[in-house]
């Protein structure tokens, strides 16, 4: 979006796309940003006070994408692991009660749907805790929707979990990458999957997808990803995001020009999104309004490590799942019993509260510094770059703004002209 990356040695064109909104954008934001009280603290300070909790139950997974930051879900290590049925209730149990903030679990992975009872556990856990007083817990998982038994439609009914299921758009780009380790596409298991948790009244909540240069290269914009999504499976919600990862440093040509790519076509959904009825599109327009308008609390990256918290499946707790890789350098606690503010590692908290656009020299001339919301865990799995700054997810931030803004100024436009009309 901006920054010494954008250098002389690439057109001028290309640059500009990236860093510039135009002036009736930047009058359309400031306007925005001025009616949103600023709140956030002058002087930073480390507060561990969780509302979500991601316990990875499952450190490995049936699948082989290449693209994933886990290694086929076991982080780096040689063999897979899997949390046990007691640690993950009592983990679950005693976070709700040493922090009544916490208000989301997500059962995460690897594939969570490979330990059932890790999983059963966990639910339990939160249903006896909220029987001793604490208040209501959301519970999510994120999962690929290859594995169907009864007993999983039961759990998941039982205590109303919010599927997440990741599915990489058409057949052909999705078995590209999601394969099992025969080398076999999932892809039609997962429509077999979704039909049988369907039969039993079980609706994933949303879907989520990685859009690489492979979909560029085969002409799927991103557009064309969320589309099929909401046409092909019914999705309420989708979540797409572009790959880390994905080019080398002799590559930065090729770099930009999927950026480039990137902020064009999400720039044009989200003004489509913005002027839909389509109820998945508004919700998604809806969420990137929030980032623009919302009262701001933090102008962090993300909230990693104070408001939210990953228990691995040894039981050891960090900032980010995406640290699992990199355990010794960002381990917070031995336990969750073990976890304060105290004892979190002084070098640790430095870390967090630097991860901000604000704190970064490659963003101090980007007008959403202060609202950016990107994944340094993220980008430090992929580059030891504890930063949210990325190319191509910075084409996407800023591609979604731009189309908030197309979107909301046609619209004002419209209405204008209907009352002109009147």
């Amino acid at each position: 979006m901006c920054g010494d990356y954008y250098n002389s040695a690439h057109p001028q064109k290309r640059i500009s796309m990236l860093m510039k909104l135009t002036k009736n954008q930047i009058d359309l934001f400031n306007a925005l940003r001025r009616e949103c009280k600023k709140s956030y603290p002058s002087k930073k300070s480390y507060t561990l006070q969780p509302n979500e909790l991601v316990l990875n139950i499952s450190e490995g997974c049936n699948l082989t994408c290449p693209y994933c930051f886990a290694g086929q879900g076991k982080y780096g290590a040689s063999t897979e692991s899997w949390m046990t049925p007691e640690l993950a209730y009592n983990t679950v149990f005693d976070t709700l009660k040493k922090y009544p903030s916490l208000n989301i679990l997500k059962l995460f992975g690897g594939e969570p749907f490979m330990n059932l009872r890790a999983m059963r556990s966990a639910c339990k856990a939160s249903k006896d805790a909220q029987c001793s007083g604490v208040s209501h817990l959301s519970i999510g998982t994120v999962t690929n929707m290859t594995i169907y038994t009864p007993l999983h439609a039961q759990l998941i009914k039982e205590y109303h979990l919010k599927l997440t299921v990741s599915v990489d758009g058409p057949r052909q780009i999705h078995d590209h990458f999601r394969r099992f380790q025969n080398g076999k596409g999932s892809f039609d298991r997962i429509r077999r999957c979704l039909d049988l948790y369907a039969a039993k009244g079980v609706v994933p909540t949303a879907f989520e997808s990685v859009y690489t240069p492979y979909d560029y290269y085969h002409g799927l914009s991103f557009g064309d990803v969320v589309n099929y999504l909401i046409k092909e499976f019914g999705a309420q919600w989708v979540h797409v995001v572009p790959a880390l990862g994905s080019f080398h440093g002799n590559e930065r040509e090729q770099e930009l020009e999927f950026a480039n790519s990137v902020r064009e076509s999400v720039r044009d959904f989200y003004t489509d999104c913005v002027l839909s009825d389509q109820p998945a599109k508004q919700a998604m327009a809806r969420e990137m309004l929030g980032v623009i308008c919302n009262p701001l609390t933090s102008t962090l990256w993300c909230g990693l490590g104070q408001r939210n918290i990953t228990v691995a499946a040894d039981g050891t707790v960090y900032p980010c799942y995406m640290f699992l890789n990199k355990r010794h350098q960002w381990k917070m606690a031995d336990s969750i019993n073990n976890l304060s503010e105290a004892t979190v590692p002084k070098d640790i908290k430095e870390s967090l509260l630097q991860a901000s656009a604000v704190n970064d020299s490659r963003c101090q001339t980007c007008i959403l510094r202060e609202v950016c919301r990107g994944c340094p865990a993220g980008v430090y799995s992929e580059k030891n770059d504890f930063t949210g700054y990325d190319p191509a997810n910075c084409a996407f931030r800023f591609g979604a703004v731009e189309g908030i803004l197309n979107g909301w100024s046609t619209k004002l436009s419209r209405q204008k002209l209907q009352t002109v009309a009147a």
